[in-house]
């Protein structure tokens, strides 16, 4: 399908049903379908955005269709508001993955009364998402593109996609297992890493067992520190392949600041940035003053990044909804390739096969790092 089949296809279905829900990866058009859902209705709409900056984007998206005198009937707020505008009718809720917490669904609950309209915005949510959201609205449609399919159907260019493996070592003893203030061994990081999970695996059980918070708070708390340590072990591995491509344009994201500082100490892009620092390097990049920027939890969504021919993933997380963002992220140029670094053997693994649950594997090949270093 063309882009243009699959816009008319989304109308149409924005026209015979009440609730519509456009599951379309990066590329394909969701605000472009917005704004011709809201230039059809003849009606007042509110926009729910994850943050405030993507208001000047959906601005400069109405006046790049010559739609600009649409946004008089268009009021705009970001999800914490949500509660301020429970009495509008018609909502369309701009990468709607963020309409899940439980407070924001009370407030749909309340918003259902008046609700005329509902669109929904996002690359992908999950099965537990959709359960909430019909227990609210009852029966909705889903319109689905996937970024799989929006590259066979050659509206975003073929990527090059390397899983990079990278092996724990078991003989030099570098790290240091604390079982209390006063006791630790040496390990190496493949028995570091066995008892980091010997760790979860013990908060996790003993949560099952006695159901009781600080367990679960245990528990999660031992998991986030093994998926720490898997993200800093990649972290010389990240040095070489930047190394190894730091002619392109490329984008990094890291998996915490300390490793970005490590990477780069410049052109990072956070959330312990300040706004305005963090636009002017999207403003260089974008304008290709600079070629690089390292990101962390940021840029995943509703920014337009500009010719990028590399993308890197230093960590993924158990969540299909990660990889997508990212990886949209980085189909920005006419032969685009991304990198991920992974530590074979571990929990890395099933970030992975979660990452390529509904990916195309003839883009993805599986390398070691001196293949390509």
């Amino acid at each position: 399908m063309t882009r243009d089949e699959i816009q008319n296809e989304g109308l149409y279905y924005a026209e015979s049903y009440k609730n519509v829900i456009y599951e379309w990866s990066t590329g394909v058009g969701k605000s472009l379908l917005a704004i011709k859902i809201i230039e059809k209705s003849n009606e007042n709409w509110l926009i729910v955005l994850a943050e405030v900056i993507h208001k000047e984007n959906w601005i400069i998206e109405f006046k790049k269709c010559h739609k600009e005198y649409l946004l008089d009937r268009v009021k705009f707020c970001c999800y914490p508001s949500l509660h301020k505008y429970i009495n509008e009718k018609n909502y369309i809720f701009d990468e709607m993955h963020h309409l899940f917490s439980d407070k924001r669904l009370e407030i749909l609950s309340d918003i259902k009364v008046t609700l005329q309209r509902f669109i929904g915005l996002s690359a992908t949510i999950t099965r537990t998402q959709k359960d909430k959201l019909k227990e609210i609205l009852g029966n909705y449609y889903i319109h689905k593109f996937s970024l799989s399919e929006a590259i066979d159907s050659d509206i975003l260019p073929t990527p090059s996609v390397y899983f990079i493996g990278i092996d724990l070592d078991n003989t030099q003893k570098c790290y240091k297992f604390e079982f209390n203030s006063q006791k630790y061994v040496m390990c190496t990081s493949e028995d570091y890493y066995k008892r980091l999970s010997d760790r979860v695996e013990y908060f996790k059980l003993r949560f099952f067992n006695s159901q009781n918070n600080f367990d679960k708070l245990k528990w999660l708390k031992s998991a986030n520190n093994r998926k720490s340590f898997l993200c800093d072990y990649k972290t010389e591995a990240g040095k070489a392949l930047i190394e190894h491509i730091k002619s392109k344009r490329f984008i990094c994201f890291a998996g915490n600041i300390s490793q970005a500082l490590e990477l780069s100490n410049d052109r990072i892009i956070s959330s312990k940035t300040t706004k305005k620092q963090n636009q002017e390097y999207l403003t260089k990049f974008n304008s290709e003053e600079i070629n690089s920027i390292f990101c962390v939890k940021m840029l995943k969504e509703g920014v337009n990044l500009n010719n990028i021919e590399v993308g890197i993933i230093i960590q993924l997380d158990n969540v299909n909804l990660y990889f997508t963002q990212i990886h949209g992220r980085s189909l920005r140029s006419k032969f685009p390739t991304q990198y991920v670094l992974y530590v074979r053997n571990t929990q890395d693994e099933n970030y992975v096969k979660t990452a390529l649950e509904d990916f195309n594997l003839d883009y993805v090949r599986f390398i070691n790092i001196n293949e390509l270093i």
